[in-house]
């Protein structure tokens, strides 16, 4: 049986159990019939605030059903600008 989804709003999980997030948009390919990349947000505020977002290929689906979307762990990466801004100590006073 062909179970049709949508991802959108979906939580997405590594294969790990890490949480990335929520999806909010997908790229189709340039005929519209097939999911290229997930646009996933993150939960981390500094993200959010620029309503940046991952972009995980479709070849890192693992699985995906109703409840969540999984993908391999190993290579999602944060962009450097959002790694310098979670990894800089505030100064204090």
């Amino acid at each position: 049986m062909n179970q049709n989804y949508s991802p959108l709003n979906l939580p997405v999980f590594t294969t790990t159990e890490h949480y990335l997030g929520r999806v909010v948009d997908v790229e189709l390919n340039n005929t519209g019939e097939t999911v290229v990349n997930y646009c996933v947000l993150p939960p981390f505020s500094v993200m959010r605030l620029w309503r940046k977002c991952l972009l995980i290929s479709a070849q890192q689906v693992v699985s995906f059903n109703k409840e969540r979307l999984v993908v391999r762990g190993s290579e999602i990466k944060l962009p450097n600008t959002i790694k310098t801004e979670l990894t800089t100590e505030l100064p204090v006073g």
